[in-house]
């Protein structure tokens, strides 16, 4: 088995473990999964979605808006997102 197969079998296994994480509704320990899939696979957007949802059921709204200006989201899809994220947090805020 290649590297990079075994490098995918550990990502899926990753992404599997923090499902099981979240449905626990343990966040933070399915978050420091996904932060360390980031890790591995620079820029990955599957595994910087699953880390804003998480920052979302944690309600850390600033996390979410800063994870999603980190990441390599095409500007309009960025511009869009964070106006609506910001919609939402005053909406949900008052």
């Amino acid at each position: 088995m290649s590297s990079r197969q075994s490098g995918s079998k550990h990502l899926d296994a990753m992404f599997g473990k923090a499902q099981c994480l979240v449905l626990q509704q343990n966040y933070g320990l399915a978050l420091d999964l996904m932060n360390q899939a980031v890790v591995m696979v620079n820029n990955f957007l599957p595994a910087i979605i699953e880390k804003m949802k998480m920052q979302l059921a944690m309600n850390d709204w600033e996390q979410v808006i800063d994870s999603a200006q980190r990441s390599e989201f095409p500007p309009i899809l960025l511009s869009v997102s964070v106006s609506q994220l910001n919609a939402t947090k005053s909406s949900v805020s008052h």
